[in-house]
């Protein structure tokens, strides 16, 4: 029987009572990584889910307990204690706790749970899910470290992985795994509660260029904008734009929007749920994925589920996109940070003759995302696997 420590980002207290709560598996989302911890296979004597956070909390289910810090600041000084305090947080959380294993999110506290881990019996489990090419130089070596460090570690798909064993120069007890699409690729899409999904997405009439995940403007939402007023501005047909999520740029898009006047063309839904997100994933003319080079996308799922689904891609030639794209087969690639080349992109995929070929692509390379893949409870328990073979 195995004691478990998760560190992550989030709410872990609404997230665990939301992950207890739901009735149907897990697939994607903000609740996939501590509803999959629940769900590890073998017997687990208890599992601690740790976050900084907007607010002090702690939530105990069953064996499982959560704890936020709110130790989140604006300003630098603010931001340097706040760092500090929650390194000294996690520390004393795993002394009391005493986990066999640590799971920490790349990014999150990895030098609390590293310094932990030298000096006792738990075993350090790293979770990667950003592109291990950004960030400072001095971080990366402390990085390379603490990865060598560790028992295994845990990559969010093919080009994570292949660059955790290019930073380290070895392939061993570094796993991939690959959330799963399988839930929402089903024949049955059309008979799914259309929820809040609008009649202007639903009847057809239009063709809907959407964008579903963080609404930030690293993840390229305000590029995206203007590359579709560029279309709107050349287009003789209906186009809509729809965005599908929230975040810290939902607010001034908005504004944007109502300021424009194109609340008619441009959509703002919010988060959705899974049947929602495969409805209006199906109902998109292509999927655009605009995220801008200084943000560390390491596998996209919108990307995944729309492929999965026959629906085309744009997206940008870099990083974990080129292992989701095949220019002018599935979808199209545009120049990095480019709003012009966004715009012609798009402009091009209305095409119809062009995007029935991308579309036969996508359903092609799709395929793969409609099985049971590797997944992150698949994972860990192989990591865990490794390790206890190691004892």
């Amino acid at each position: 029987m195995k004691k478990i420590c998760y560190i992550k980002t989030g709410d872990v207290c609404n997230e665990l009572l939301s992950a207890y709560s739901s009735k149907d598996k897990v697939y994607g989302g903000h609740l996939y990584y501590v509803y999959s911890t629940i769900h590890l296979p073998g017997k687990i004597a208890g599992r601690l889910f740790i976050s900084n956070f907007s607010n002090f909390n702690s939530v105990s289910i069953e064996n499982s307990t959560a704890k936020t810090f709110n130790l989140m600041y604006k300003t630098i000084i603010g931001k340097i204690y706040g760092a500090v305090m929650f390194k000294i947080k996690v520390l004393d959380e795993l002394i009391k706790y005493k986990p066999d294993y640590i799971i920490c999110a790349r990014g999150t506290e990895t030098s609390a749970s590293f310094l932990y881990s030298l000096f006792f019996t738990s075993k350090l489990i790293v979770t990667i899910h950003t592109d291990l090419n950004i960030g400072r130089k001095l971080n990366k070596i402390f990085e390379r470290i603490v990865l060598k460090h560790c028992h295994a570690i845990v990559c969010h798909g093919p080009y994570l992985k292949k660059q955790t064993q290019e930073l380290l120069g070895y392939k061993k007890n570094i796993i991939e795994y690959n959330a799963s699409c399988d839930d929402i690729c089903t024949d049955k899409i059309e008979t799914f509660n259309h929820g809040s999904i609008p009649s202007a997405i639903l009847d057809g009439n239009s063709k809907v260029v959407t964008f579903a995940g963080r609404v930030e403007a690293e993840k390229g939402v305000f590029d995206l904008y203007s590359a579709f007023q560029s279309c709107m501005g050349r287009s003789s047909e209906p186009v809509l734009l729809v965005y599908a999520g929230k975040g810290e740029a939902y607010a001034n898009l908005i504004s944007l929007v109502k300021s424009d006047g194109v609340h008619k063309q441009v959509l703002l839904l919010d988060e959705l749920a899974r049947n929602e997100i495969a409805i209006l994933l199906k109902k998109s003319w292509v999927v655009v994925t605009p995220t801008r080079r200084s943000f560390s996308e390491g596998r996209c799922m919108a990307g995944m589920e729309a492929l999965a689904l026959g629906v085309p891609l744009v997206a940008p030639q870099f990083g974990a996109f080129e292992y989701l794209v095949r220019d002018r087969i599935n979808g199209l690639f545009y120049k990095p940070d480019s709003i012009t080349d966004l715009a012609d992109k798009i402009y091009a995929i209305l095409d119809p003759e062009l995007r029935i070929r991308l579309v036969n692509g996508a359903k092609t390379s799709g395929q793969i995302y409609r099985k049971a893949l590797v997944t992150f409870s698949d994972a860990i328990g192989q990591a865990m696997e490794i390790n206890d073979a190691e004892d």
